[in-house]
């Protein structure tokens, strides 16, 4: 599947030794054509299994970057929006921790009537910005911290610190 990335999400793979957990990561839609496609990807994967194969995944993976979240990005945010609401699977995010991008995502993803206890700010680890992190709690989202307790951007502190 062209676009279509699987990884694990446990950094220690011997404590799901008879379950592999797939993270489905898109790519960005370039017409409304394959938004459809990028919708059907999402529910295939989680419904019925991953490339050909029995493993279905267990999350939905989204991005957006320090541009924010650009015209083709929100086609990939709401295609996975309505995998979650058909599904109930989590939406797992990579953000921009440096231009604060997680609230942005966060707010594409309650107008999209996602459920935000059932999501994860990815990155939100390598900010130092108690502020930026205490405003994606209070909205419900988990904290996802990729490196915990790994050098982040200030090299004198890591994410986890500033709890």
């Amino acid at each position: 599947m062209a676009g279509v990335l699987f990884g694990r999400c446990s950094a220690r793979p011997h404590e799901m030794p008879l379950r592999l957990v797939l993270v489905l990561n898109a790519t960005p839609p370039r017409s409304i054509h394959q938004a459809r496609i990028q919708r059907r990807l999402f529910l295939g994967d989680i419904q019925s299994g991953s490339a050909g194969t029995e493993m279905r995944a267990a999350l939905i993976k989204i991005c957006s970057d320090r541009a924010g979240i650009t015209e083709d990005m929100a086609q990939v945010f709401t295609a996975a929006a309505e995998a979650h609401r058909s599904t109930g699977s989590p939406i797992t995010t990579h953000s921009d921790p440096g231009s604060r991008g997680g609230l942005d995502q966060q707010r594409l993803l309650r107008r999209l009537e996602v459920d935000l206890t059932r999501a994860v700010i990815g990155h939100s680890g390598d900010s130092t910005d108690l502020e930026y992190l205490k405003e994606l709690a209070r909205a419900g989202s988990f904290l996802g911290f990729a490196a915990s307790g790994c050098a982040t951007p200030d090299p004198t502190r890591t994410g986890s610190e500033c709890f």
